[in-house]
């Protein structure tokens, strides 16, 4: 882990400098807490509307939501991760921390204009806009922007078919912004239905959900070797956890085997969560107890209350690829599993999980690999 002092973290906005820290912090000293396209962004905004009110969406770190303070910004967000990191800077920074909800949440409407960093996926910008235009009147200003080598031919068919006025920036530093206004094109994207063989569930994946077109591979790899671990699991009232849930395959895979444990499944996703819970409700046996929590991994969770924890978690923070997030969940993990739990983790073999995981457990045993994924069941939680 690099050391603290090598993270460039002094942040430039339109009226101060900010101190901004990506979560989880410490992280690689080549990552930034903000990119070329928020400083783009920042500088029209302050062109466009110096006193206007902007709603924030897709605001990684802060970066746009405090450097926007002064104006009373609202950050409306997908991750609970923004939320916490928003909390986070702005006491960094002595800033009291802006207004924020979870999309789970209408966009609040008294605001006079909408500045959105294109997110990683075309589908969750569609169905943003989508709530943006149901939920603001037409002709309301929009300010998008994002870096171009992000940007996909599928993000500009959705911002030409959701918006009206759609006009280009110039290139700076490899950024670009758009200027538009809402429509009244709001028909709001439809939950997709994947219909899986085994087990014989259906899954249901609001837009914005990871793999939403198909069971997602790594899931996928991890449930053939569920049986070894039940083997392992005592107690007819385990408490079991889906980690980084998606839309809930592993978890509702579990509660269908052993109906009489208890299972919590979490995701720092507003459409993930949105997902598992439609999936659970729809699947999981009537008796069964299961909840859904949107959260930034576990934090909050009581110590040393869990017997499994399964976990597929991601290894894209935004648009970056880093097992920073995945390092912290292996930390957060090794909090919450009782001493002879079990926590299970599956992902692709490059990205060398089997050493982090050693630095939060005593124990580290391969399951199973082949050429993409390997899986894993940490024990004895340091």
């Amino acid at each position: 882990m690099p050391e603290n002092n090598n993270i460039e973290t002094q942040f430039q906005s339109i009226h101060r400098t900010l101190e901004l820290r990506r979560s989880p912090f410490p992280h690689h000293p080549a990552l930034r807490a903000w990119d070329a396209a928020d400083e783009y962004l920042l500088a029209q905004a302050a062109e466009q509307s110096p006193n206007g009110r902007w709603a924030i969406v897709n605001d990684s770190f802060g970066a746009l939501t405090l450097g926007l303070a002064t104006q009373a910004p609202v950050l409306w967000y997908d991750s609970a991760v923004e939320a916490d990191a928003l909390v986070d800077n702005a006491i960094r920074n002595g800033i009291p921390t802006p207004q924020h909800h979870a999309q789970s949440e209408p966009l609040p409407n008294d605001v006079d204009g909408v500045l959105l960093k294109l997110p990683r996926s075309s589908a969750l910008l569609d169905w943003q806009l989508a709530q943006i235009n149901q939920q603001l009147p037409a002709g309301r200003p929009l300010l998008l922007g994002g870096m171009l080598k992000h940007v996909t031919p599928a993000d500009l068919a959705v911002l030409g078919a959701r918006l009206d006025g759609l006009a280009a920036s110039r290139i700076v530093k490899k950024a670009r912004t758009w200027q538009a206004v809402t429509s009244s094109r709001s028909e709001i994207p439809s939950i997709q239905h994947v219909k899986i063989s085994e087990p014989e569930v259906v899954l249901h994946h609001r837009a914005g959900v990871f793999s939403p077109k198909r069971l997602d591979p790594g899931a996928a790899c991890l449930l053939g070797y569920l049986a070894d671990i039940e083997r392992r699991t005592q107690g007819e009232d385990a408490q079991i956890i889906d980690l980084c849930c998606g839309s809930g395959i592993l978890g509702l895979a579990w509660l269908l085997r052993h109906p009489s444990h208890h299972l919590l499944s979490t995701d720092a996703s507003v459409a993930a969560v949105t997902s598992a819970e439609l999936t659970l409700a729809a699947n999981a046996p009537r008796t069964a107890s299961w909840s859904v929590r949107l959260g930034d991994g576990l934090h909050g969770l009581d110590t040393r209350s869990a017997d499994v924890i399964l976990c597929n978690p991601p290894f894209h923070q935004a648009d970056t690829v880093t097992t920073d997030v995945a390092r912290d969940l292996f930390t957060q993990a090794s909090g919450v599993l009782r001493t002879d739990g079990q926590f299970v983790v599956v992902g692709n073999r490059h990205l060398g999980y089997h050493a982090l995981l050693k630095h939060s457990f005593k124990q580290v045993r391969t399951i199973s690999q082949d050429k993409r994924f390997v899986v894993l069941v940490a024990t004895q939680p340091r």
